[in-house]
């Protein structure tokens, strides 16, 4: 069993840049992704997206390239397609790369393994025509798909106005954005104003989405209490009602994006007995 210093476990932009920051204080990493290609999430199929227009996946996008680019160096061993099946607390890697199983010893261990959207059960979700919203953007990102109809994108959080954004320079009409933030959780969120206004180009960045959306004259209905995606085989309305208000909404449309934030993708963590603080 060979013994490495450094076994960074993903490779999206925290694998990436774990790598990138080990090579410069001299430490030699191997990186490991079931995925076949490296950026994760975020910088999905960077290399090879047929959306060229730099445009419409935005300035963030394709600065994914240099940490990319980055794993080209001889001191980074960048296994792709590499799945996990043990991680020991003797840091004991146990990887399939095909039909290939092998056992690595680490000196130290990263784990960068990103997040997932969290699962957001409405009535009618499993309705033909009802996805998340990061399935729409793996789907732009990796072979340039986008819906041909109005779509509806339901839920809270910055992906959701990103992706939208992304639609609307890809020329894709959207029919409404639902946001089913509560005025309450503004409230809550106030507190932590000033470690936000310590970051302001991010808090820039997401008045710039929403300035965009606003300029594109899309409907962007707030407060949003109950949602329903609605069909007899597929889906063909999304009904919502807004606060106390009693009264149903309800739009055609053959494509709703569900998304409702993410959470930490924990489950390899519990191969080394890891301890979560939360």
């Amino acid at each position: 069993m060979t013994t490495h210093d450094l076994v960074i476990l993903g490779s999206g932009p925290a694998g990436m840049a774990a790598a990138a920051a080990a090579v410069a204080h001299g430490i030699t990493a191997v990186v490991v992704d079931e995925q076949p290609a490296p950026g994760g999430q975020i910088y999905r199929s960077i290399e090879t997206t047929p959306i060229k227009e730099r445009r419409i996946l935005g300035n963030d996008y394709w600065c994914g390239e240099e940490l990319v680019d980055g794993l080209d160096d001889p001191r980074i061993d960048y296994r792709p397609g590499t799945t996990l099946w043990q991680l020991t607390r003797q840091l004991e890697v146990g990887l399939l790369q095909g039909d290939q199983a092998s056992m690595v010893r680490a000196r130290h261990v990263i784990l960068a393994h990103g997040a997932m959207e969290r699962p957001f059960p409405v009535p009618g979700w499993t309705l033909p025509g009802v996805m998340t919203a990061g399935s729409g953007q793996i789907m732009l990102k990796s072979c340039g798909l986008v819906p041909s109809a109005p779509v509806v994108l339901a839920g809270c959080g910055p992906l959701l106005l990103l992706l939208a954004v992304q639609y609307l320079r890809a020329g894709v009409p959207i029919a409404a954005l639902l946001d089913t933030s509560s005025p309450g959780q503004y409230r809550d969120a106030l507190p932590l104003m000033p470690g936000a206004l310590r970051n302001i180009r991010t808090l820039l960045k997401g008045v710039g989405l929403l300035a965009e959306l606003r300029r594109a004259g899309v409907r962007h209905v707030r407060h949003v209490t109950a949602l329903e995606a609605e069909g007899e085989n597929r889906l063909e309305r999304v009904r919502w009602r807004c606060g106390n208000d009693p009264e149903w909404h309800s739009l055609t449309t053959p494509l709703l994006l569900l998304h409702q934030g993410v959470v930490p993708n924990t489950k390899y963590t519990g191969y080394s007995g890891a301890r979560l603080h939360t």
